[in-house]
């Protein structure tokens, strides 16, 4: 299917820029977009190199597999010499039936969530100048993880918009706070916005089977939280879900609050909160409501509303001691002490708070009241998933296990 690119065209010998529109297939290839620019500009094409996404572009690469949408453009650099000839040694040379995978098939091979689609997208990547915002950059070095792509100011890059590459002296060059980055963004393949990248996603070429249902995925991805665990969309929606109803999160660091892999035993987490949106759109606000209120109960700022048409959970500025606090969404008053419209701190304890005191111990790990109706000693806090002695009132140990069981 044919369409209209917009070409920039970077002449690093006279220092010039001009655009060019062209017409391309997608089922040509570099070599040929590379002929018809130079054509256009009447140089030789082993003068003229093509990039997109930040790299210099293979010849023997799809067009299609750019997934060029309308508001992309090539970038083509007429460099300042003529590039060597390639080695057509026979040892090197390929059969012209069995052509070796071209370097940039991974371009729309990721998946991200798209809130305009309101699902999971095969997404394309792009890159841009961390100065310009241009797209006309060439990174210095490729991504090898997922935080290079995900974290800001660890790819470097040349700028041919701004001329980031080019600075006073030395000294300039090595500060950070002047040099160039490449800034790494998603957008949806059907729709073009931009998109939130799902790290836990892979394509599930082997076929592999779903960890928990043991069935083939109907999907054509596999959930994957760094172990190696297979999951397929549906059983991992389900696990959310379960997990939501019965506030199965743990409290992992610097992740915040998680779950962990849904296969049995298995420690893993997910690391990325993107991947909640499974839950659906009321799921998804609730998870956030739930993971903002066990980050405050474990915090000695975290307040929560009293009243029973609030409960909202924030924290409060300690600097005025006197446990005035206002809520800011209700608006109303109350003692964030003992929790009442009118502060009653020094009147005498009510019945129930002096039956809690006596009947349970607070967790070791985020000091929850917890009690213990019947069993042995060993409890498992609901709340941050430590496993602890109700009797020591330490983290479960082989101790607990001999001497405290009952």
């Amino acid at each position: 299917m044919g369409h209209s690119v917009l070409v920039v065209v970077h002449n690093r010998r006279e220092n010039t820029r001009r655009n060019l529109s062209i017409e391309v297939e997608d089922t040509e290839r570099v070599s040929d977009v590379t002929r018809r620019i130079s054509n256009s500009l009447k140089i030789p094409d082993d003068e003229l190199r093509v990039a997109f996404c930040g790299r210099v572009l293979e010849s023997d690469t799809l067009i299609g597999e750019l997934l060029l949408g309308p508001t992309t453009n090539l970038t083509a650099l007429i460099t300042e010499q003529k590039r060597p000839p390639a080695n057509n040694s026979p040892e090197k040379k390929q059969s012209p039936t069995t052509s070796s995978a071209p370097s940039t098939p991974q371009i729309g091979s990721f998946f991200a969530w798209c809130k305009h689609c309101n699902d999971v997208v095969k997404a394309k990547l792009r890159v841009y100048c961390s100065r310009c915002n241009s797209n006309s950059v060439v990174v210095k070095s490729e991504p090898q993880e997922w935080k290079d792509v995900l974290i800001t100011n660890r790819i470097r890059a040349d700028c041919l918009n701004c001329g980031s590459e080019n600075f006073e002296n030395a000294a300039q060059k090595e500060n950070q706070e002047n040099d160039c980055f490449a800034v790494f963004r998603f957008k949806c393949v059907e729709c073009s916005e931009l998109c939130a990248a799902l790290s836990h996603i892979r394509p599930n070429w082997e076929q592999a089977e779903c960890g928990i249902c043991l069935d083939e995925p109907s999907d054509c991805f596999v959930l994957d939280f760094g172990c190696r665990h297979a999951a397929c969309r549906e059983c991992f929606t389900n696990y959310l879900r379960d997990s939501l109803e019965s506030a199965k999160f743990i409290f992992r660091p610097p992740f915040g609050f998680t779950v962990t892999c849904p296969y049995n035993g298995c420690d893993f987490v997910v690391k990325d909160m993107h991947h909640m949106r499974f839950l659906g759109e009321e799921g998804y606000k609730k998870y956030q409501q739930i993971a903002t209120e066990k980050l405050i109960s474990l915090d000695t700022q975290g307040v929560f509303c009293p009243y029973p048409d609030c409960g909202a959970s924030f924290f409060w500025d300690t600097e005025d001691d006197s446990g005035q606090t206002s809520c800011p969404e209700c608006f109303r008053l109350f003692c964030r002490w003992c929790k009442n419209p009118k502060c009653v701190c020094n009147a005498q304890e009510d019945a129930s708070k002096l039956t809690i005191k006596a009947t349970t111990k607070k967790c070791p790990g985020c000091s929850v009241d917890t009690e213990k109706s019947e069993g042995c000693q060993h409890m498992h806090c609901t709340n941050c998933g430590l496993d602890w002695c109700f009797r020591c009132v330490k983290s479960w140990t082989e101790d607990c296990q001999w001497d405290h069981w009952f």
